[in-house]
């Protein structure tokens, strides 16, 4: 990631701080320079909404085929 901040240090992080946008975009390079839109970040752009639809999926598929009593203790460590 250092390297891509280095190389993209005119681009502008409006309310978010560095670790914030490395922790919504995964650390992933090619997913962050998704997020680059006129030289902003925007993590609201398609592909942001399109990661975050497909995890709502799999929770709602690993909750609808979890035991209840085992989902109860998974949700927890979800928490921050």
């Amino acid at each position: 990631m250092e390297q891509w901040w280095e190389r993209n240090k005119d681009v502008a992080r409006g309310n978010y701080t560095q670790a914030e946008v490395e922790d919504f975009t995964g650390c992933v390079p090619l997913l962050l320079d998704m997020c680059v839109v006129d030289r902003k970040i925007d993590l609201r752009v398609q592909t942001m909404m399109s990661v975050w639809d497909e995890a709502a999926s799999f929770v709602s598929k690993m909750k609808y085929n979890v035991v209840p009593e085992a989902w109860e203790a998974y949700i927890p460590l979800l928490e921050f």
